[in-house]
């Protein structure tokens, strides 16, 4: 299986009444993490953290079956230049998981193509 995930967020921005005025305000750190959960221990399968960036992005083969969860982590500002106590960033997640082809899916698959081959053949 293939897992792909995508975290995204915005600069905290000013702008006046025109496209000049903007200012950048603040920046925030956030990372993502996959993490995979069993009985006795979690452990950590992947992880994006690039320092000066909105967008965090994980694309890698699932190591094995289990149950696994998505943290999003703040990590810390890169800057902040309003100089004012730290607020909650507000960010867009997703993510999908893509399933390797069962070899009986395959098997399956195959067969109804010989059979339909097969079929057109014995009618012609």
């Amino acid at each position: 299986d293939t897992f792909t995930a995508c975290l995204t967020w915005f600069a905290n921005r000013t702008l006046g009444t025109t496209l000049a005025s903007a200012t950048d305000v603040a920046l925030s750190n956030l990372s993502l993490e996959v993490w995979r959960s069993d009985a006795t221990t979690d452990s950590l399968v992947a992880r994006s953290a690039a320092t000066y960036s909105t967008t965090e992005f994980l694309r890698f083969t699932v190591p094995q079956d289990g149950a696994y969860s998505l943290h999003v982590v703040g990590l810390d500002q890169i800057y902040n230049l309003a100089l004012s106590p730290t607020t909650a960033t507000s960010y867009g997640l997703s993510w999908q998981v893509v399933p390797e082809p069962d070899l009986t899916c395959v098997a399956l698959i195959a067969a109804c193509g010989a059979w339909a081959v097969r079929r057109r053949t014995r009618a012609a």
